[in-house]
Order: structure tokens, then sequence, then C-alpha cells
């Protein structure tokens, strides 16, 4: 029985709440676990200063719009967080903890599309996925995106029918006072409307196209519609404008400052990285979703009708295809590696994947009348190609294409399983659960073998592949196997996967420079002599109080560490003498340090940056797997840090 179908008191039975709440109370312990002993990233060190900024003095030093600090939104909210919380390491994180702990509860309340398996799956997903987890832990903008997105999807499905305009059009106002990707959200959404409609009268689909709907919504529910974009205006005005006090951000965050800023960074590519990166990404810390949206991808091609088959078949042939006759480097005169900015082949299979199965998707769903597929299908896709595209390769970017993703994922398997249920799943075969992970083994050991160090080096792999076949073999033929739920063994597995990568990313290796989404996090070796040195200027009385010269890269984060204390950003020389402790950018022997001061250098950031030229299969999974990264062609440590100069006087 699918869960619209039942009351709203027997969504889930007893056993289904109990795993239920079990997911959700690992998705809290992980989000809210030692959220204050991670170093401030300078990135949160921005945001909370901007946001003390406009607390201490709201009609001096209210936030401006400036597009490379994205937007006013979370400046804006701040003051309000420490006047309710404090301020303090632990308050500044809290709110966006708290986001990311309802997003655990997102699919609960859309659970009337999905049966109670999907639901259990998707929220267990959401809970314990290493990356989202990740991002409710550290001050940014992309959640708040998220709750954008949310207030759009409730519009569309949930709220009732006079609300759906007010809800869908604060959701992009939302987006909008958040981050200049909502230029994106909103192409995207228009060119699904658009092809929508091509198809539908191309060969004449049944029912109406979402444009139809939205252009009778309007007619019928003007009243509403302008109330929606009032409501949005006032979020919009309110916003860029901090409060109605700088009111020439209104017109620079609707077109003066963001869309051309980001656009020229986009040109630029300010921060380079593969096209594929967020495949990487996803793989290293979404393993189980890469997975299984290549088995969804396998499955349609098996089901699917002949001239789907050929279509994805042809897609796959022609990625593949290119993808080994293509140049390791790209040359300049070859304009369609400039254009996509793509840096090998794994890249040009990946850009012709991603556009081929977003096209292939969206019409295989729609001209089966799955609206829901398609949609979500599309959007999955297209996610996933507009951020690749992207010339910003960031880790948090990620995080768009992965919650698309999981929502077609749940849904599609869910429509799969429902018209083609597996027969007798709760009573799956142990040995071949066991027989299945030998011949993985096996695999891998090959795998390993051919592509990267020869078989010597991977003798483990057939020892546990043999050892665990003939178990199985041997258990087989003993006649009187055991039976196990394939579900529940499934989720066991990729639960206990995603618990593990998450607790390597956000406690193990939390801030470290081995892990990718740290980006360039502040050390802990930083950290703690930051602390030190705030600890000891508040044991002396205010009057005598030591003084702090900071300058360079260190500005951020130390000005949040050394908040309420005497800072000053700017010396001579000579001026250099009156201060206790100065951090400024390390140079190898500076003529310009002044005399009478002890001299340490520090470890100020810390970052991992892939050097996918001598990435092997290997290392691929080891990272997956432990998280260690691979040495660079050049050799040595593979993380980079930045350095900085403390001097401290004699």
């Amino acid at each position: 029985m699918s869960t619209s179908e039942r009351g709203n008191a027997s969504y889930l039975t007893n056993r289904e709440w109990a795993v239920f709440l079990l997911l959700v109370g690992a998705g809290l312990l992980l989000r809210w676990l030692q959220l204050d002993v991670r170093p401030i990233h300078h990135d949160e060190s921005l945001h909370a200063m901007y946001g003390i900024y406009f607390f201490d003095w709201p009609d001096e030093k209210f936030y401006r719009y400036d597009p490379m600090l994205h937007g006013p939104m979370m400046y804006n909210l701040y003051p309000l967080v420490y006047a309710i919380l404090g301020i303090s390491d632990w308050s500044i994180r809290a709110p966006i903890a708290f986001l990311g702990s309802i997003f655990i509860f997102v699919p609960f309340i859309f659970r009337r599309y999905f049966s109670s398996t999907a639901l259990l799956a998707l929220t267990g997903a959401v809970a314990l996925s290493p990356t989202l987890v990740y991002w409710s832990r550290l001050i940014h903008h992309d959640l708040l995106v998220l709750l954008g997105w949310i207030l759009m999807l409730y519009g569309a499905t949930l709220s009732r029918e006079k609300q759906r305009a007010l809800f869908f059009l604060c959701g992009i106002a939302v987006q909008w006072a958040v981050k200049a990707n909502v230029y994106i959200t909103v192409a995207l959404l228009v060119a699904y409307l658009f092809y929508e409609v091509i198809i539908s009268r191309v060969v004449g689909l049944a029912g109406d196209t979402c444009a139809g709907k939205l252009g009778r919504y309007v007619r019928a529910n003007w009243a509403g519609v302008l109330f929606g974009l009032a409501a949005a205006a006032f979020i919009f005005c309110y916003f860029y404008s901090s409060g109605f006090r700088y009111t020439d951000g209104i017109l620079d965050g609707l077109y003066r400052k963001g869309f051309s800023y980001w656009l020229d960074q986009h040109n630029k590519e300010r921060i380079v990285g593969p096209f594929m990166f967020h495949f990487y990404v996803l793989s290293w810390y979404e393993l189980p979703f890469i997975i299984v949206m290549a088995a969804q991808t396998l499955l349609l091609l098996s089901t699917a009708s002949d001239r789907f088959r050929i279509a994805i078949a042809s897609c796959l042939s022609a990625a593949l295809l290119c993808a080994l006759m293509s140049q390791t480097k790209p040359t300049p005169e070859f304009e369609l590696w400039k254009l996509f900015k793509l840096k090998d082949g794994i890249d040009i299979f990946g850009l012709i994947f991603l556009v081929g199965q977003s096209l292939i998707i969206t019409t295989y769903h729609l001209l089966r009348g799955e609206r829901k597929l398609a949609f979500f299908g599309y959007f999955f896709y297209a996610n996933f190609f507009a951020y690749s595209y992207a010339g910003e390769k960031t880790p948090w970017l990620s995080i768009y294409p992965f919650v698309c993703g999981l929502v077609y994922l749940t849904l599609y398997f869910d429509d799969y399983f429902a018209k083609n249920p597996i027969k007798d799943w709760r009573v799956f075969p142990l040995e071949y659960l066991i027989g299945g992970a030998g011949i993985c083994s096996i695999f891998l050991g090959l795998l390993f073998g051919l592509l990267d160090d020869g078989m010597s080096h991977n003798l483990m792999f057939f020892v546990y592949g043999a050892l665990l076949t003939g178990f199985a073999l041997v258990y087989s033929w003993l006649g009187d196997s055991a039976r196990v739920s394939l579900i529940s063994t499934g989720f066991v597995v990729i639960g206990l996967y995603l618990l593990h990568i998450s607790i390597l990313t956000n406690f193990t290796y939390a801030g470290k420079p081995n892990e990718l989404l740290s980006q360039v996090h502040t050390t802990y070796e930083y950290d703690q002599v930051v602390r030190d040195i705030r600890t000891k200027l508040l044991l002396q009385p205010e009057e005598k109080r030591d003084q702090v010269l900071v300058s360079g890269e260190s500005v951020w984060p130390t000005v949040w560490y050394l908040r309420n204390l005497p800072l000053r950003y700017e010396a001579t020389k000579e001026q250099k003498k009156d201060y206790k402790y100065i951090l400024q950018d390390w140079k190898d022997n500076d003529p310009d340090l002044p005399e009478g001061f002890e001299i340490r250098k520090l470890k100020l950031r810390g970052w991992w940056v892939p050097d996918y030229t001598q990435m092997t299969v290997k290392g691929f999974f080891k990272y997956a797997l432990l998280h260690t990264p691979w040495k660079p062609g050049w050799g040595g440590d593979p993380s980079g840090f930045s350095n900085v100069a403390l001097l401290t006087r004699k």
C-alpha cells in the first residue's frame, strides 16, 4: 500500500517508524555534535563578522551588496541570530545546522509522493549524506538556496490552490536574495517549459503541459499571483536594501552587479577544475548515489523501447568513442574544449553523456505520460550539466545535482518496483550476497591489476574474492541456506558506508587538508595559536591590553578569532615595534622584519587539489573509501598550505 492510501497516523508501520526515528536521530547527531570544534573557515569569518557589524552598528555598517560575497540574506539574518543565541563559534554555525536538521524531515513532508520504503531510503540518504552533513556544519549560502527550492516545490505541489504563487515566487525571491545561481535555476525551469511544449506539439502528448497549466492558473488566480509577486518583491527589496537602508542595493542585485560579475567569473574560470569535477566529488563522498545513477542508466537501457535503447546506447557509445579518441589535454585550436572548459577524455565523456541523458530521460518520461519523472529527470541532469559547465569548480555546488538526483532516482525506482516487484526479496539467498561480494573483489583485483600497478600488488583482492566465492559455493551445496531481506541488507550496508564517510569527513578529518570539501580551510595549528593569543589578551586589564597587528591573508579569519580586541591592520616598520603580536604573510628572508621579535612560521590554510593526471583506479576508490589522497606528479605531500609569520615581541 502506498503512503498516499494510508491515514495520517499510519504512513509507516511500527518497525518503519523505528527505522525513521533512528535515521533522524543519527542525522541530528551528525549535524550537532562538536559543532564548534572545527577551525573557523575564512568564509565563515566573513559572514559572521559582517553580521556583527550590522548587529553593533545597524545604521552605519549594514551589508552593501557585493556579488563576490553573494547575496545579502545571510548577513541580514545574523543580527537576529546574535540577539537570540549570543556571539560564539557555536552560535554562528547553529542556524545552518538547524536548517540542515529541518531538511531531514523534508521527505516526510512530501510523503504522499513516495512509498514507505522510498520515504525511508530518501530520509536515510539526506540524514547520513556526508556532503549534506558537511554543509550543515559550515556557514555557507547553499542550504538557504535549497530552502528556496523547497518553498518553490511546496508551492507547486502541496500548498492550497490560492497560495501556490505565493510560495513559488517567494522561493525564487529567497534564492535571489542568497546567491546568483538563481539565474541557473530560472533558466533551467523556463527551458523545461519550452521543451515540454515542443514535444507536446510534435507528438501530441495526452494531458496539458506545465506551461498550459501555468497560464490557466494565472488567469484564474490573478489576485493571488499579484500578491505573490508583491511578497517576493518585498523580500528581494528588503534584503538587498538591508532593511531599506541602502536602496542602491536593489538595482545592484536586480541587474547592475550580480549577473555581469558572475558571467565574468565564469569566463575567467576563477577556480579551475575538470568538467567532471562534481562527478568526482559525488563519487568520493556519495558513492552509492553514483552507483545507483549508473544502475538506473543500465536498467533504462535494458527495459526501454527499442528506439530509446538505441538512443541511450548511441549516447554512451559516442561518449566513450570521443573520450578514447580525444587527447589527454586540449589543444588551443579545438574550440569545443575551450567552450566547455574540458580538460581530458573523461570530461568529454561526461559532456556527451549529460547532454544526451538530459534529452533522452526527459523525452522518454514525457512520451510515457510520466510528467513527474520527466521534470525531475530533466532537472537532475540539466543541473549536473549546468554546474559542470560553470567556470567555478567548488565542492559546495555539487549539492544541486545531488539533491535533484536523490529525488529523481527515488521516484524512478519507487515507480519501477511498484510496477515490477521483486519476488521473495525478503528471503533472498545469503550465498548470493556472499558470492556477489567475492566476485566484486576479484573484479576489483583484475581492474587494479590491469589498469594500475600489476596483479602482484592486488593479490589480497583475489584471495578474499576466492574465499568468499568458495564459501558461497560450499554454503549453497550444503542445501539449507539462510535467507535475508535484500532491501534491509541494502539499507544496512549503504547506511553504514554513508555513516563511515560522514564520520571521516565531519569528525576524523574535519577541516584537514586531505578533505576536498574543506577547500582552503584554516589549520588546527593556526586555530590553536590565535585562540591562545585571545586567552592571554582577555586576561590582561583592558586599559593595558597588548595590541595585535594583522595583515595579508591572515586577516580572515583572525578578525573573528580576535573580535572585540585591539586589532590594527597597517603599520610602518618602525611602528611595528609597538605591537606585542604581529601576524603577516610569510616571506623567506624578509628584510622588513622588525628587531626584538621571535618569529614563528605557521600554516594558515591547508588544501588538497587533486592531480588528476596521476589518478589511478585504485587511487580513485581509495579516496572514496578512506579519504587518503594520492601523491601528485611531482611527488611529496599531496596537501598544500599557505604560511604566515607570527612575530611575538620578546
